[in-house]
């Protein structure tokens, strides 16, 4: 079984106005979203950060 290797150049994480650009909505909705749990997150510093994989996920569900 073979692992998948990301493109290094591809972030995992990225601010939350990168986060919906990317996901396609607003920054208040995305905001919502990092509240209710649907986006996870990490806070470095003072900087709160949006997993590129939970964008996906949340693009993927929203497809199905």
């Amino acid at each position: 079984m073979q692992q998948q290797i990301k493109d290094p150049a591809e972030p995992i994480w990225v601010r939350p106005k990168r986060a919906a650009q990317i996901g396609g909505f607003g920054l208040t909705r995305c905001y919502q979203l990092i509240n209710d749990g649907s986006l996870k997150t990490a806070k470095v510093g003072g900087m709160r950060l949006v997993s590129i994989d939970s964008i996906k996920a949340l693009g993927a569900d929203a497809a199905a």
